[in-house]
């Protein structure tokens, strides 16, 4: 399914399945009221009491656990050994041999095209991606930073940066000294 369809998708279902509902609710709930229908709470078990004070905690674990998710996570470069290790939170991690990269290219700026697998946060940018020019790719990038470092390693495309273009072009510089291509 094309991405431009999933945002009015899912807006059209949180609608139908959240907001159609309260709102019928509450319009049921006014015409009562004018009606003078009143109801009494019944008075709350130990045991529900319980559950909503765990639901309440459960929630509130997965929206703090969301956000630091979103807005948190690091992609770190490093060369040990002629191998670019790249490290990153919430991703696999993985090695090149220096030996094996086919080529390295500098962009300013770089369209990612659609992600078919992996992570995508409000920071990072990590998985298997699909564009126009390349296909299938792999890339490892901060969201905010559109410069990038293009690598070509086996017959296969690796698209990376830094956090800003400065340290994206060190990055590019060191490998070009690496791989003297």
């Amino acid at each position: 399914m094309p991405i431009k369809f999933i945002i009015p998708i899912a807006a059209i279902d949180i609608f139908v399945l959240v907001i159609a509902p309260l709102a019928y609710s509450y319009r049921i709930h006014k015409d009562h009221i004018k009606a003078g229908i009143s109801y009494k709470s019944a008075p709350k078990s130990k045991t529900e009491k319980a559950t909503a004070i765990v639901g309440l905690i459960i929630v509130t674990v997965i929206l703090i656990g969301t956000a630091v998710f979103m807005f948190t996570g690091d992609i770190e470069y490093e060369y040990k050994d002629n191998l670019l290790k790249i490290e990153a939170d919430y991703w696999s991690d993985l090695e090149i041999d220096c030996s094996k990269i086919e080529s390295a290219e500098y962009r300013e700026t770089f369209d990612a095209g659609l992600r078919t697998n992996g992570l995508g946060s409000a920071r990072l940018a990590m998985g298997n991606f699909q564009n126009d020019e390349f296909g299938d790719y792999t890339l490892y990038s901060y969201t905010k930073n559109k410069s990038c470092i293009v690598l070509r390693v086996d017959g296969k495309n690796l698209v990376l940066n830094g956090k800003t273009a400065g340290e994206t072009e060190e990055l590019y510089k060191l490998i070009l000294a690496q791989t003297a291509k």
